[in-house]
C-alpha cells in the first residue's frame, strides 16, 4: 500500500511504494488562510476517500486530479491536491505555495502520479506529516512503527 509523507520544512511531498521505493517527489505547501483551522498537525493519518471535483482545470481550488482526503480528527476534509498554478493569493503567492483552507497543496504532476499509483494497484493507505525534526510525531502508525 502506498504512502505519502510531507516535510513542512523542505515543502516536499514524496509518494513511497508498498515495497517503501521513492516514486516521486514534488513541492508542496501547508501555507493556510486566517479563515482556516490552521495547519496540517504533525502526525500519521490514515486514508479516507478520493473526491474527483470533475469539470476543474488546473488554476480551480484543487487542480484537475482532485482531492485525496485524510482522516485528521477534529477537522474534515484534509486533502491532498493541487490547484492556483497561476493564481496568485494576498500574500503574492502561487500554485503550490497558494494558500489553502489547512490542506497540502502539491503540482499537478505529483497528482497525476499518486492517483495512478492509487488507481494502477498500490492504493494510497496514509499520510505522514513532519516538520523534518525527529521525534515531532504525535502519532505512529502501523505503517511507520
Amino acid at each position: 500500500m502506498s504512502r505519502l509523507t510531507f516535510n513542512r520544512h523542505k515543502n516536499l511531498l514524496t509518494l513511497n511504494s508498498e515495497q517503501g521505493q521513492i516514486l516521486g517527489s514534488w513541492e508542496a505547501y501547508n501555507n493556510v488562510t486566517a479563515s482556516s483551522n490552521g495547519v496540517w498537525p504533525n502526525g500519521g493519518y490514515d486514508y479516507s476517500h478520493y473526491n474527483l471535483h470533475a469539470g476543474l482545470d488546473a488554476n480551480s481550488a484543487y487542480g484537475t486530479k482532485g482531492i485525496y482526503v485524510f482522516k485528521v480528527p477534529g477537522r474534515t476534509g484534509m486533502g491532498v491536491h493541487a490547484g492556483r498554478k497561476d493564481k496568485v493569493d494576498g500574500k503574492g503567492r502561487k500554485g503550490p505555495a497558494y494558500n489553502t483552507l489547512g490542506c497540502i497543496r502539491t503540482t499537478e504532476e505529483a497528482m497525476t502520479k499518486i492517483k495512478s499509483t492509487h488507481e494502477g494497484g498500490d492504493p494510497l493507505t496514509e499520510i505522514l506529516v513532519t516538520s523534518g525534526v525527529l521525534g515531532d510525531f504525535p502519532k505512529t502508525t502501523a505503517a511507520y512503527a
